[in-house]
């Protein structure tokens, strides 16, 4: 028996009706249905919404049903590594990190972590004092990231002073795949202090196979420490210990650089917009197995020939030639595998006019009336040429616009986050485990009700050519 399961007998009991009556008077399979409700089998979806519609459940019922489908489907682990994936995903698009200072309901998974208003008034003194007094040095710390205080102190804090502050934040990651959804909780509270225009943020990790009990046995495991203090939590985050003894101090900053050497940096971080570029486009496609890119819009690769588009650098915007050929020498307009997944917002903005809003793309000029309509058609015309699907995004979907994924076949997940030409951010998450996640999330999503059908996608990109003056 399984969550599923017990609800669809439930559902069928409450409707006073039977296994046997059902499959009589609405044609379902009777087997199918007695092995669907004892456990035994799970069936496909179509059958589950005919079951759904026979039973007239209302709407609250149906989602909760669906839910457990599909958890019981994709195993629960797959399942709630998806939905975190998305949250994720949806955390970046819907706020510019980098101006506003997250919400800490939606950042908190766990209301046990909350501090008392005692030690929210202490660690917030001890991060003023290191912020305001910044004076090149770093604030370095192992507290939980996942605990919404601390992020919500430091980007606030960051923000007051205004200072460039540098935090070298050490964790721990899960090494085992099943464990993957630690991994992804501390890349979501990351992301905002790495999207500060306010800090300098490095986050280092070790692998531990430690149970997330086992700091039951630490004593004040956590550490805090500024130029002049250490600031010391039990296991709890209840009580604390305040070190200012400066020899001592000295020794914890000596203690921590040794421990530093030995760790990865989770994200490695582009130092600057023309960095980002070279890091993103001089990619090896040629080396690539699978690829899937959630975006704005299709790829200008998509969209244009080798040729046309180091004719427009040159004729148009000279100075990114030599960037140009590159990026044609990289292979990116030979690659002809994997997924793009973009949105009907993206490429109507583009119709209307004529910039593309990809990382490479945004710095081509707009283009014409007449060069937008070759673009839609050379873009049809890689349906029927090219092994690359290039899918069109639902409205249920979240429109990606300054923030861009992509998926590659070693599990790496790269992360673009452009705000405008004079802003742009590049991450490459090197965790295997949460690239194998990604991995799965994006294969899972191209082949989901978010995503319309090749045909439906050309269907939608024919209407829009055919509007065009």
């Amino acid at each position: 028996m399984s969550a599923f399961s017990d609800k669809c007998k439930k559902m069928i009991k409450e409707n006073g009706t039977t296994v046997y009556r059902l499959s009589i008077e609405t044609g379902l399979e009777r087997t199918a249905l007695q092995r669907m409700v004892n456990g035994q089998r799970i069936p496909n979806v179509d059958f589950v919404n005919q079951f759904i519609s026979a039973l007239r459940i209302p709407r609250k019922d149906k989602s909760e049903l669906l839910e457990l489908y599909q958890c019981e489907s994709t195993g629960e682990t797959t399942y709630y590594n998806r939905r975190y994936i998305r949250r994720i995903i949806n955390n970046m698009i819907i706020e510019a990190y980098n101006n506003d200072i997250p919400d800490s309901n939606r950042l908190s998974d766990n209301a046990d972590q909350l501090l008392s208003s005692k030690l929210e008034v202490v660690l917030n003194d001890v991060l003023e004092e290191g912020i305001k007094n910044n004076n090149d040095d770093s604030i370095k710390t192992n507290y939980p990231i996942t605990n919404a205080s601390f992020i919500r102190s430091v980007l606030r804090l960051s923000k007051k002073y205004t200072n460039t502050v540098k935090i070298q934040h050490m964790f721990s990651m899960k090494i085992k795949p099943e464990e993957v959804m630690h991994n992804l909780k501390t890349l979501n509270y990351m992301l905002p202090l790495v999207n500060s225009q306010y800090l300098e943020y490095e986050g280092y990790f070790q692998y531990s196979r430690m149970e997330d009990n086992g700091y039951s046995l630490m004593l004040y495991p956590f550490y805090i420490m500024t130029n002049n203090c250490v600031l010391l939590f039990n296991n709890t985050l209840s009580e604390y210990i305040l070190v200012k003894v400066p020899e001592l101090v000295s020794h914890y900053h000596t203690e921590f650089e040794k421990i530093l050497s030995n760790s990865i940096p989770l994200i490695e971080i582009a130092e600057s917009n023309s960095d980002a570029l070279i890091k993103y486009g001089l990619f090896e496609y040629k080396k690539q197995t699978t690829k899937v890119i959630i975006e704005s819009q299709p790829c200008f690769s998509d969209m244009m020939s080798e040729e046309s588009f180091l004719s427009i650098l040159k004729e148009r915007a000279s100075l990114l030639y030599d960037l140009g050929k590159n990026i044609v020498n990289s292979g990116v307009f030979k690659y002809s595998e994997g997924v793009c997944l973009f949105s009907k917002e993206g490429i109507i903005r583009f119709c209307e006019t004529g910039k593309f809003e990809g990382q490479i793309g945004a710095f081509l000029p707009p283009l014409e009336i007449s060069e937008r309509k070759q673009a839609l058609q050379y873009l049809l015309n890689e349906y029927s040429t090219k092994k690359k699907k290039l899918l069109l995004m639902e409205d249920e979907w979240l429109s990606p616009r300054e923030v861009y994924f992509e998926v590659t076949g070693n599990s790496r997940v790269d992360i673009v986050n452009m705000t405008d030409l004079q802003n742009i951010k590049f991450f490459k998450v090197v965790d295997s485990n949460i690239g194998t996640a990604f991995t799965d999330f994006a294969s899972a999503l191209a082949e989901s009700e978010y995503v319309c059908t090749e045909e439906e996608t050309e269907a939608f990109l024919n209407s829009i050519l055919m509007k065009l003056p």
